[in-house]
């Protein structure tokens, strides 16, 4: 059946992506060890995406990033150890390339008339260059094929240059990311009331099951609060910075039912690195035409956040703890870093990061690398594929020509966005938002594997596609964007 792109943002569709949300989490939790029928729902979940593609090939890949946004980081469900992400991705692309070969109408569509599919292609080939050599230095298949998956979703470019510029597509693109937040935040407020009232506790089979299903870690800060951490987050930062760039062109409150989620999520999760990207972004707004709109929002945001993160500590820790000494303390860590345990192990890493970029500089040690540094406590050996240094890992792997081909791509993208502004006749507040996000990736980029994370990834295609379109529809896109993104499901 096709799917039914609705004309308004409703509730009803909503309901049905948070639904979804959900469904999912508890669907994997209840089958957790009936292996065998996760491997039915994966298997039959790939043949209807097969099936979907050639009825309506819109829908296929909207359902694609659907899963990128309501999966988690997508091992809910797996197919004996091949996620339901990989699952679906791996699908896709068959599929793709099979209508790619046998249609000549469909090998036209993937050619993009625009200056940036020129430039991307550099980075595709240092991108495939760097999976054969981490294949032929030893780096391991299996290793090799899981970095390189997430750049594979940079092969939805072309569809979704054609996809953009419908309204239907917008609209439901947009109820999805407004569901996402709605989602996110429900879900980290029942994982902080479950563990802060000892419901679920570290190491239980529920926790276990975070872990390993979700990629999600839970951390006793020892003052009866509890961090929620989840790759997904990364994504957090960058579309509140799109959401501020709206608010700032936008005098109607309805937008703050957007912000204040993405504001308690950041608070719930604690990083250093997320809070510094949302504050940078907004940052990059600042603009002297509105600047006491800027700070006014400003202002109000961190009063918000502020007593969020009070109250949250508060009633954890039955009224002993304001939380200041854990916001205290890891405002210390970046001067003295071995007094908090993720940095002074970021630290440990960077001597032997160096050390692999300066013994292969060019084209780097391949996609799958790992590195090896000596535990900052215990002095023992650790071998790990995290190097928690995501600019230095991207040079370490690909070398400097392909880091060099990423950053020039991002560059190309925000100089194409801006030159939408300066020829425009009409609000560019989407596109400076994503300016301002696009550079806050790169800053987050720096701390951790944002560039080249799956969630990194999907945000740079994203922002790829909708600078692509020189179509009249592209301004319809923005219009609508501008004007509705703020108003609540009716």
């Amino acid at each position: 059946m096709r799917f039914q792109w609705k004309s308004r943002l409703s509730a009803k569709h909503l309901a049905a992506y948070i639904g979804g949300f959900f469904a999912l989490r508890a669907a994997s939790y209840v089958f957790t060890d009936a292996l065998i029928f996760q491997a039915l729902i994966v298997i039959g979940l790939c043949m209807g995406l097969a099936s979907l593609y050639y009825k309506d090939r819109d829908t296929a890949i909207f359902l694609l990033i659907a899963e990128l946004l309501l999966g988690g980081n997508g091992q809910y469900l797996e197919l004996f150890g091949l996620s339901l992400r990989s699952a679906l991705l791996i699908t896709f692309i068959l599929v793709w390339m099979l209508h790619l070969i046998s249609s000549a109408g469909h090998r036209k569509e993937v050619y993009i008339p625009h200056r940036l599919f020129y430039i991307f292609l550099p980075a595709a080939v240092f991108i495939l260059i760097g999976a054969v050599r981490g294949t032929l230095l030893g780096n391991g298949l299996v290793a090799v094929l899981q970095d390189t998956l997430p750049y594979l979703y940079f092969l939805l470019i072309p569809p979704l240059f054609h996809m953009i510029k419908r309204k239907r597509f917008q609209k439901e693109l947009t109820a999805l990311i407004v569901a996402f937040v709605f989602g996110t935040v429900l879900w980290e407020l029942m994982l902080f009331i479950l563990f802060t009232t000892g419901i679920s506790i570290i190491h239980d089979p529920f926790y276990s099951w975070l872990r390993d299903a979700g990629a999600q870690k839970i951390t006793d800060m020892h003052n009866g609060f509890f961090r929620i951490v989840a790759p997904v987050h990364l994504l957090i930062p960058l579309f509140l910075t799109v959401v501020y760039s709206l608010k700032l062109h936008s005098k109607k409150y309805q937008l703050w039912y957007l912000i204040i989620p993405m504001l308690l999520i950041l608070v719930l999760d604690l990083s250093r690195a997320y809070a510094l990207g949302a504050i940078v972004g907004y940052l990059l707004l600042f603009r002297k035409q509105y600047v006491a709109d800027w700070i006014k929002v400003g202002l109000i945001s961190l009063l918000i956040t502020a007593g969020m993160f009070l109250a949250l500590n508060l009633s954890a820790s039955l009224g002993t703890s304001t939380g200041i000494e854990l916001l205290t303390n890891r405002i210390q860590s970046f001067s003295e870093p071995e007094i908090e345990y993720s940095t002074y192990t970021r630290m440990a890493v960077l001597p032997r990061v160096w050390d692999m970029i300066i013994e292969r500089p060019i084209l780097g040690h391949g996609l799958g690398a790992t590195i090896t540094f000596p535990h900052p406590l215990s002095g023992m050996s650790i071998t790990t594929r995290h190097f928690d240094w995501g600019l230095l890992e991207l040079w370490a792997e690909l070398g400097i020509l392909g880091l060099a081909s990423v950053l020039i791509l991002i560059g190309s993208i925000i100089v194409a966005l801006h030159s939408h502004i300066l020829h425009a006749h009409h609000s560019r507040s989407v596109d400076r938002g994503v300016i301002a996000a696009l550079m806050t990736l790169c800053f987050l980029g720096i701390f951790g594997p944002g560039l080249f994370h799956i969630y990194g990834i999907l945000f740079i295609t994203l922002s790829i596609s909708m600078t692509l379109p020189e179509a009249p529809h592209r301004h319809d896109m923005l219009e609508w964007i501008h004007h509705k993104l703020h108003i609540l499901p009716e």
